[in-house]
């Protein structure tokens, strides 16, 4: 073929470089384009470019004019422009002078114009020169470098066989599916897991990495795998020409960059660190090349994981950037490593994969990861390795390096290839092949077979020292242990202080020599700041610097325990940003792991020397084996994180450690590369688990050989991969795996590449896993031909129960036909087949699962009845199913026996749909439930359905909303005799469903038709209720949340009466007028067998029927806003029903008209329980109207009205008339106008006998009309709390009531009440009114009681006194508890007190009195006669007190009751009591509870003295601390005090007694109650009674007849104590109260109660919290429970079970329950719903705490729902239930008694 013409050459290259010369010549100066301008030879044509504007124009003029030109002309223009423009790309520069050259010749041109050029085309020239020069000396530079590094490599390193995977990120994921009918295109996985599940692999060769220029790539690998020598082999070919579009290539290693420690320029890094040039023009040249071309230009950086510092963020550097500018090296590299500097540069750059996260983000980087070496690979290196060698010792290495799996594993890495094949020369070669037994398992042991074999080569140890196995290790660190633990110390400097490269100085010249000799060090040229070199040592390799790093922490005595201890730690594979860089080391925590092996300790303790450095030793072997426990314990490691665990687990080699390790749930490991070594340490975990464990893979790369070392994990039950990186190459080698992990149950492969291939391959493995239960192979590329032969295997598998197929590729009739084959599987129970969602394709299967039972179960239910059937759900929504496809599926339908789900929502089905569908029940003899939600249904539909519903007796419930266009569920019965049997279902179960089947022959069977959030127009209902009128047997109609106009309900109520089988009509949040809900009130009056008619706009809302007529009838309408016709309306209605026993109006906003209408009315209702009228928006005149009723209504038993925040109105009626009636006015706030006309009303009614006015803000002008109250002649009890009275008031109010002489009970509360306030109130009091008889102050609440005219005085009086007091005061008690009240105050009482001669109480407890309180007590009792109690309870006091006391006592002969507790008694004190006690002959009554202060000899007296008080009833001494010798004698005393009728002993201990002294002593205490047979109370809380004291207590139990109340909590009472105690309790008839709370009371205990209570049917408290009664005594318990009618208090607080059902259900009994706990106990729902059906048949029940539970929303709504009919129910406390915030708000709104607050 001939050259091309140069002329033509010239031309066509102008042409083809037209754009880039214009872009090149529009940037130069002006001068550079008035020169070129010059060159055009027509004055006209270089005129008109004058012209032109801008430089670009006349650039592309330029261009245009010599491309018409000659060729020389032509010639000329190109290659002035090379001469005199700058800035030109250098394959552009090139082009143009070598066409242009071709053209002219020689630079000969001789014009004047050409002379002008003449030196810059010289200057030009030599700058290309310059830049060719220095690009071969790099080439020649970095071969030669590459000589160096590959001098020892024992095999040639082929870069087209060294594998890299690279990752990229995937978007979606999309599939050619052309040949497939019907189906559409996969798209990826929108919930990927992990970002590494979204992304793929490619494989690619290391000699692709730099074929794309500017392309950044950071090429991942381990420590040894070569990433060094591959960086050289690149450039390499770099050098030999194989990258053409490179022109310079720099390779920089970060170890020899960490001595730079000033700041360098680019110019610097490039021309001093890297390869100098031979001048300054030739570097200036060179780098004005990089910068302008730096798509030309390649860097490789190797191991940035050795750099000391971290990068800098490339958004922190400096723009613009200067060449020649000193920048630290750390800017300059992280400017350079993310092409912030010198954008476009093609960059590679390498580290371990631990510090990828490091790097800084760049635009288009790509991230590959070496690949180790495979089997192949190995075997080729070894032979190698070997060549040379004995063929038969060669060979047989070989094979015993690929036969060891410990080994092979290790060989993945290149490093340690090399390193195995030394360790096998040195056994193989060097000791004989005898030595193959004696192969090392551990990656540590090995190294100590290196070390051994580079110790050989020393001359002070030599070939001639032959030995075998460990031996050989030892003899050689025995002989040269000194320099082992030097290079060990120089290891870990290195370290420590990140250093992998030596000064040469650093060593002694000795150690340097043995160093090299060995091989153990090489020398290495180490690059100085300036960029000069100096010897250098580096350890043979990183691991090996570890490895002697290790052994000195091990051995040495200079490391620190701290410093040893830093080094235990786990590494992970990345690091982040913000964490500092340090070299990353591999192996140091492994190779410490390691030395735990048996194998290494005489190694160890060879190389520590003498046993106290032994004993060194094992203290850190010891302290590596804690903290791997610890970790071992530890829930939060990563996944890097727990293989790094396992590694180091592998190496102890310690079985035991392995077991922990292994004890986690699950090893999830995800998106990082496993490499052989890493598995076969989670092999050997999981081999050693002493339970299963789980393996998760989730994006994790590995090749598929590597799966063939989880054979041996014995202990692997569940296995998952999930990624796009398993494909069928995968499952192949995960199918040879699979038949040898027995105890496999669950396997995932999923997201993955699976096709029908791999996945046979893997369900053919499975069937050798005799206990595999679940099977995931979704999303992969498996269609239905697969799906076939998965069903005739899938059977065979005896316990599968779950296999996930979902997105894959699948058409109708393959589907349809595998539904035919499955429904004819015994085993089968469920297929459901889901289609895509509305953002996908909708004929896509999104979800694909088969559910089966196991072949046992089957045989099982078989074996208990011969004509069961498993029960099978189909479900096939979201998948387009159209009427024409049903048919299809009915056809495969009804040949499917079984079948008892049948789920097709979400499907275009319409009405026609649904009507195939129905033909179809019939031929469903087994079916239960058919889901057709979502299907197009509208009414007329729903009219078919409800007919349906009526005529077939094997339809029982349809459940639908939206007119059925949104849910719709028909509920059917089995249509055979024995219906089918479900897996879980019982033998009752089948009965249950044979008596149902049985009930619709005799009508009685249940329907439901449900139909919420419908609009049903007028003909729709009456065609409904028709359609459902010809069912005869009991029927639900709910009509929930739906639309209804008046003549939509007025159509409804006509046809009720025609419903003869209706049971309930829910109408709950139906949006209804307020006529039409007085429509349904109608139904009241209509059709007697209405029960309740109960009917909210917004909330639940029902009418109930009873198959008979109703006796009584409930009516509640709330919150409709009720006006005055509408309640004229509603009282014409109920005026016809004489059945309402209540009426609840409340919240209607009925105002004052609306009330005073009703109330007008009232007598005319026959009413027989109540009238709510709460929430109504009433004023002070509406709560009058409401008292009116008390007087015009003769029925009316009680009216309550509060107009406060939560507005209360109630009126309570008895069927006969009242006898006594009460009224109670809360924050009504009178005027005095409307307190006239109560006075009015209240007068009215002589039968009024209590009136309580609270919180109603009375004033002083209210005075003169609230003394009208005194001529209410009935009334007995007046209350009047927090009003706002003065003290003035309330005197003139009990002078006015002192004339009229009621006898009368008065409480009045007021906040003012304290102090000397109230002292001085009830002085006025009792100044102003003789006829009080008792009055006493408590907590601000002044208790009055006043004698009446008939009342006569006291008969223990003389005549003679009688005669005496007449004119005197009535007063016989006075009491000031917790008041506030001083010493000083009582003063005021004295004229009182001298007045008071009938006074027999004075009761001022819990007062501060102090010293002079008593002083005035000891003034004034002397004076009284009749004084019987006197109480004196104290919480301070001093010494003196209790001596002023004593003396008051002493004036007082006839005090028959003392309290004194908490009274400061000294021994003085004591001794004193001890002599007045019995002094005192009336006494009967004596408390001292929480006294103190007195002395062992003190105590002993005080007893003393309480013992000798032999006629004592009641005693109190709880929470005292005696000697024994005090409880000794306070046994004595009991013994004679045969009187006792109450003991309250509780809390009673000895001072310092141990548990023995205490029996001893508590055992005669029990003893000596032996007479005390009148016995009726008896508190002995934590008193440690024990076994002993209970058995000696229950001698005497059965003679304690009157025993009414008895207290044992805290007495550590056992099981079998608590069954004999409570079997002495039969014995007790009259018991109210038992309090057995806080023992060990369990299951026998509580049966026997359960048998007791039979006996006490008086009991009113019962205690038996925190005791572990469990469920079978809490069945045995609520047995007993029935019997008591009058338990007011249950508490069953953490008693162990949660299974309290039947105690709730037992509640129904007890008719006046008031308190019930069962807080603590973990209930669940049902014990709620059974609560919330007993709670309104306890009609006084006030407070239920369920705290610290398992009730959710739904239990809790029920209990919400029940609260509507339980009115004395205060508050159900619902705390620490598993309920949300929103839950609870929405709750609380419903039913305010509802609490979520802790107290």
């Amino acid at each position: 073929m001939e050259d091309a013409d140069p002329e033509d050459s010239v031309v066509h290259v102008l042409e083809q470089q037209r754009l880039s010369l214009v872009d090149v010549l529009s940037v130069q100066e002006p001068r550079v384009l008035s020169q070129l301008l010059e060159l055009v030879n027509s004055p006209g044509a270089r005129e008109q470019l004058l012209r032109l504007g801008s430089p670009t124009e006349r650039a592309a003029g330029l261009v245009d004019y010599f491309q018409n030109v000659g060729p020389k002309e032509c010639g000329r223009f190109l290659e002035t422009v090379c001469m005199a423009c700058e800035g030109i790309p250098m394959h552009l520069e090139s082009q143009l002078m070598s066409v242009s050259g071709s053209v002219t010749g020689d630079i000969g041109y001789q014009t004047s114009t050409s002379r002008s050029y003449t030196v810059p085309s010289c200057v030009k020239r030599s700058r290309l020169d310059h830049i060719q020069n220095y690009t071969d000396a790099t080439k020649s530079f970095l071969l030669q470098k590459h000589q160096r590094v590959t001098r020892n490599v024992v095999r040639e390193v082929r870069l087209d066989d060294t594998w890299v995977s690279l990752r990229r990120r995937i978007v979606s994921r999309g599939r050619d599916r052309a040949a497939r009918p019907q189906a559409t295109t996969h798209t990826a996985s929108s919930d990927l897991q992990d970002s590494e599940e979204g992304s793929v692999e490619d494989r690619v060769a290391v000699t692709s990495l730099l074929k794309t220029s500017s392309q950044a790539t950071v090429l991942l690998g381990a420590a040894g795998s070569g990433k060094t020598l591959l960086m050289y082999s690149l450039a390499q070919r770099w050098a030999q020409d194989a990258y053409p579009d490179l022109k310079l290539l720099f390779l920089l290693e970060f170890r020899q960059l960490n001595s730079i420690s000033h700041p360098v320029s680019l110019r610097d890094l490039l021309f001093r660190f890297f390869l100098p040039t031979n001048s300054d023009e030739q570097a200036e040249a060179v780098l004005s090349y990089i910068i302008s071309n730096p798509e030309k230009v390649c860097f490789i950086f190797d191991g940035y994981d050795e750099f000391r510092d971290k990068f800098t963020n490339p958004r922190d550097l400096r723009d613009p950037f200067d060449p020649c500018r000193p920048l630290p090296m750390a800017d300059l590299l992280s400017g350079l490593c993310t092409q912030k500097i010198l954008p476009q540069c093609t960059l590679l750059i390498t580290c371990r994969p631990r510090d990828v996260a490091d790097l800084f983000d760049v635009t288009g980087c790509r991230v590959g990861e070496l690949l180790g070496f495979d089997r192949k690979h190995i075997r080729e290196y070894a032979r190698h390795y070997f060549r040379g060698r004995d063929e038969v010792l060669a060979e047989e290495a070989v094979r015993h390096l690929t036969s060891s799996r410990h080994l092979l594993a290790m060989c993945h890495v290149p490093a340690l290839c090399h390193i195995c094949c030394v360790c096998l020369d040195h056994l193989f070669f060097q000791d004989g092949a005898g030595r193959a037994a004696l192969l090392p398992t551990t990656l540590t042991q090995v190294y100590f077979q290196i070390l051994a074999a580079f110790l050989s080569r020393h001359a002070s140890y030599g070939r001639q020292a032959v030995h075998t196995g460990g031996v050989a290790i030892t003899h050689a660190l025995a002989k040269l242990g000194g320099r082992i633990q030097e290079l060990g110390r120089l290891a870990l400097e290195g370290l420590e202080e990140s250093r992998i490269v030596f000064p040469m100085e650093r060593l002694r010249p000795e150690l340097a020599e043995f160093g090299t000799r060995t091989g153990l060090l090489y020398s290495v040229d180490l690059m100085q700041g300036d960029g000069s070199s100096q010897p250098g040592v580096s350890f043979m390799h990183l691991t090996m610097q570890e490895f002697l790093a290790a052994l000195h922490l091990m051995t040495s005595s200079e490391v620190s325990e701290a410093q040893f201890k830093t080094k235990l730690t786990l590494k992970t594979r990345w690091t982040a940003k913000n964490e500092p860089k340090t070299v990353f080391t591999d192996s140091l925590q492994l190779y410490l792991c390691g030395f735990l092996a048996s194998d290494c300790t005489p190694h160890l303790a060879q190389l520590a020397g003498g046993s106290a450095k032994q004993q060194v030793v094992q203290r850190r072997r010891s302290q590596v084996v804690r903290v791997l426990e610890s970790f071992a314990g530890s829930a939060t490691l990563s996944g890097p994180k727990v293989v790094e665990l396992c590694r180091c687990t592998h190496e102890s080699q310690d079985v035991r450690l392995a077991a922990k390790v292994g004890s986690r749930q699950s090893f999830e490991l995800r998106n990082i590369r496993l490499t052989p070594v890493d598995l076969e340490a989670l092999a050997f975990v999981a081999s050693a688990a002493e339970e299963s464990v789980a393996l998760d893979f989730g994006g994790c790369s590995m090749e598929p050989e590597c799966l063939a070392l989880l054979d041996g994990c014995r202990n692997v039950e569940v296995l998952i991969f999930r990624s796009r990186k398993y494909n069928d190459e995968f499952a192949e080698a995960l199918s040879a795996v699979i038949p040898n992990l027995q105890p496999l149950k669950r396997l995932q492969f999923i997201n993955a590449k699976l096709t029908d291939a791999g996945a046979d391959k893997l369900v053919q493995a499975l069937t050798k896993c005799p206990l595999i239960e679940h099977v995931d192979l979704s999303n992969n590329v498996i269609t239905d031909r697969c799906l076939k032969r998965m069903m005739d295997t899938f059977p065979k598998l005896s316990n599968l129960t779950t296999v996930l197929l979902g997105r894959n590729i699948y058409t109708w009739s393959g589907l349809f036909k595998l539904v035919e084959k499955t429904m004819n599987c015994d085993t089968l129970q469920r297929v459901l087949v889901k289609g895509a969602s509305a953002v996908e394709k909708a004929e896509e299967v999104h979800e694909f699962s088969l559910h089966f039972i196991s072949r046992q179960s089957v045989n099982n239910l078989k074996n208990l009845d011969q004509e069961g059937e498993t029960s099978k759900t189909l479900v096939w929504t979201n998948y387009s199913l159209s009427e024409t496809h049903l048919k299809a599926l009915c056809n495969v339908l009804k040949h499917s026996p079984g079948l008892t789900k049948l789920d097709v929502s979400r499907n275009s089905l319409g009405n026609k749909g649904v009507k195939e569908l129905l033909s179809l029940l019939p031929s469903l003899g087994s079916i239960q439930e058919v889901i057709i939600s979502e299907n197009g249904v509208d009414m007329d539909g729903m009219v078919l359905i409800a007919d349906l519903l009526s005529t077939c007796p094997q339809l029982i419930q349809v459940d639908a909303s939206h007119c059925g266009d949104q849910k719709l569920i028909l509920t059917c019965l089995p249509s055979k005799s024995k219906p089918t049997t479900a897996p879980r279902q019982t033998r009752s179960h089948r009965r249950s469903l044979d008596s149902n089947y049985t009930e619709q022959n005799t009508h009685h069977l249940r329907k439901t038709f449900r139909l919420a959030h419908s609009d049903i127009q007028p003909a729709s209902m009456d065609r409904l209720c028709k359609a459902l009128g010809h069912f005869l047997g009991m029927l639900d109609l709910d009509f929930s949340s739906g639309i209804f106009e008046d003549s939509t309900i007025d159509e409804l109520v006509k046809n009720l009466p025609t419903m003869t089988g209706l049971q309930l009509l829910s109408l709950s949040h139906v949006q209804t007028s307020t006529d039409g809900a007085l429509m349904l009130v109608r139904s009241l009056a209509d059709c007697p067998r209405v029960q309740a008619v109960e009917l909210r706009p917004q909330g639940e809302a029902f009418i109930k029927f009873l198959e008979a007529k109703a006796e009584q009838a409930t009516c509640k309408l709330t919150q409709y806003k009720l006006n005055i016709r509408n309640v004229e309306e509603l009282s014409g209605i109920l005026e016809h029903c004489a059945r309402i026993s209540d009426l609840d109006l409340s919240s209607n906003l009925l105002r004052d008209q609306g009330v005073q209408v009703l109330m007008d009315r009232l007598p005319k209702l026959h009413i027989g329980k109540s009238v709510n009228l709460n929430d109504n928006g009433l004023t002070q005149a509406g709560a009058l109207h409401l008292v009116t009723s008390i007087s015009t209504c003769e029925k009316v038993v009680a009216v309550e009205v509060s107009l406060g925040d939560e507005e209360r109105s109630l009126i309570h009626f008895k069927r006969e008339s009242a006898q006594e009636k009460s009224l109670r006015l809360k924050e009504c706030n009178f005027r005095a106008e409307h307190l006239q006309r109560l006075v009015e009303i209240l007068l009215t009614c002589p039968r009024l006998v209590q009136l309580e006015l609270s919180c109603n803000t009375l004033h002083s002008e209210s005075l003169s009309i609230l003394n009208s109250l005194a001529q209410l002649r009935s009334l007995r009890n007046l209350e009047m709390r927090k009003n706002g009275l003065c003290s003035e008031v309330i005197e003139k109010l009990f002078q006015h009531v002192s004339h009229h002489q009621p006898q009368w009970t008065i409480r009045i509360e007021e906040r003012w009440m304290k102090g000397e306030a109230v002292v001085a109130l009830v002085v006025g009091c009792l100044n102003v009114n003789s006829n009080i008889q008792e009055i006493g102050v408590t907590n601000s609440l002044l208790t009055v009681s006043l004698i009446g005219n008939g009342s006569v005085v006291n008969h223990s009086l003389s005549l003679e006194r009688c005669n005496s007091l007449a004119t005197g005061s009535s007063l016989k008690s006075i009491r000031f508890a917790n008041s506030d009240v001083r010493g000083d105050h009582l003063r005021d009482l004295e004229p009182v007190l001298a007045d008071s001669a009938l006074l027999q109480e004075i009761d001022v407890s819990l007062n501060s009195i102090s010293l002079e309180g008593t002083e005035f007590l000891w003034s004034v009792l002397q004076t009284l006669d009749n004084l019987r109690k006197l109480s004196l309870h104290t919480e301070q006091s001093t010494e003196d007190e209790i001596l002023v006391i004593v003396a008051a006592l002493r004036r007082c002969p006839n005090l028959e009751s003392i309290s004194l507790s908490g009274y400061l008694i000294s021994d003085e004190g004591a001794t004193e009591l001890r002599i007045t006690f019995p002094s005192l002959p009336c006494l009967k009554h004596l408390e001292l509870s929480r006294c103190s202060g007195w002395s062992s000899s003190g105590a002993e007296d005080l007893v003393m003295g309480v013992a000798q008080c032999s006629s004592l009833e009641g005693l109190r001494l709880r929470h005292l601390v005696l000697p024994k010798a005090a409880m000794n004698c306070l046994a004595q005393g009991l013994r004679h005090m045969t009187s006792v009728r109450s003991l309250r002993l509780s809390s009673v201990s000895i001072e310092t007694s141990t548990p023995e002294e205490w029996n001893t002593t508590v055992q005669p205490l029990m003893a000596s109650l032996q007479g005390c047979t009148g016995m009726e109370q008896i508190e002995l809380e934590a008193m440690r009674l024990r076994e002993w004291g209970v058995q000696e207590l229950v001698k005497h139990i059965p003679t304690w007849t009157q025993l009414r109340h008895i207290s044992l909590a805290e007495n550590y009472m056992s099981d079998s104590a608590g069954e004999t105690l409570l079997h002495s309790l039969a014995h007790c008839p009259a018991l109210e109260e038992l309090n057995l709370s806080k023992n060990r009371l369990g299951c026998a205990s509580a049966v026997q109660l359960g048998k007791v209570l039979s006996h006490l049917i008086r009991l009113r408290v019962l205690n038996l919290s925190e005791n572990p009664v469990t469920a079978e005594g809490a069945m045995g318990l609520s047995a007993g429970l029935t019997n008591l009618k009058h338990l007011t208090k249950l508490h069953l607080t953490a008693v162990g079970t949660p299974d309290l059902t039947s105690i709730a259900d037992s509640l129904r009994h007890c008719t006046n329950i008031e308190d019930v706990s069962m807080a603590w106990n973990n209930c669940g729902d049902e014990v709620a719903l059974k609560l919330a059906e007993v709670l309104p048949k306890c009609v006084k029940l006030r407070r239920l705490d369920l705290e610290s539970n398992r009730i959710h929303v739904e239990g809790a709504k029920s209990l919400a729902e029940s609260l509507r009919f339980s009115f004395t129910v205060e508050v159900v406390r619902l705390w620490r239930n598993p309920i949300s915030r929103d839950e609870e708000h929405a709750l609380r709104a419903t039913e305010p008694r509802i609490s979520f607050s802790p107290t």
